[in-house]
């Protein structure tokens, strides 16, 4: 383990104790050759997968780094910077389930992560009435609103005054293959500590 990723874990034991938080671990899955059966590809390292880490330790306040392009037209590329809002969960998830060979169960693990970034504009969409019709102005206009992944959530404002509900995005697993092997792949979150 580097210095640097020595330095976030200790922050995030900090971070946990005193949000009183538990600390999540998000382990990866693999898609493996059959041949392959006593691989460990948990074991390899995150440099092998374009640097999707085997397990990921997070908490609600931790914050993360974004490690690939996911809408750059909304600033969520590589490097975007956020803060851990929370988690979305299967019904009966566990963040330790495994499967009956060892590797992570990821129909029972996290859905997404929950990021709000500090600096993202996912742009605006017509405002809809109950019945779905689209809400019109007194000149016929289509009413525009900001656009947003959770309808209702209120986080309050943020410096500039907006709603930091809409800045919060979720994050799904990505899927990275191995430099060595084509038939090698990784699946985890593209979250790192920052």
């Amino acid at each position: 383990m580097c210095i640097r990723d020595r330095m976030n874990a200790r922050e995030l034991v900090k971070l946990a104790a005193r949000a009183d938080k538990p600390i999540l671990r998000l382990r990866s899955s693999h898609d493996k050759p059959k041949r392959e059966k006593t691989l460990r590809a948990e074991a390899l390292d995150s440099d092998e997968f374009n640097n999707l880490s085997a397990m990921l330790c997070m908490c609600e306040g931790a914050r993360v780094l974004l490690q690939r392009n996911e809408w750059v037209e909304a600033g969520l590329m590589n490097g975007a910077i956020g803060m851990v809002r929370g988690f979305v969960w299967p019904e009966g998830g566990d963040p330790n389930a495994r499967k009956a060979d060892g590797s992570a169960d990821l129909t029972k693990q996290a859905l997404c992560v929950v990021v709000e970034f500090d600096d993202v504009n996912l742009g605006e969409e017509e405002a809809r009435n109950e019945d779905g019709t689209v809400q019109r102005d007194a000149d016929g206009k289509a009413v525009m609103v900001p656009r947003t992944f959770f309808p209702g959530l209120d986080l309050g404002l943020d410096a500039q005054g907006k709603p930091r509900a809409n800045k919060c995005v979720p994050i799904f697993r990505g899927e990275a293959t191995s430099d060595q092997d084509e038939t090698l792949k990784r699946h985890q979150f593209p979250l790192t500590l920052a």
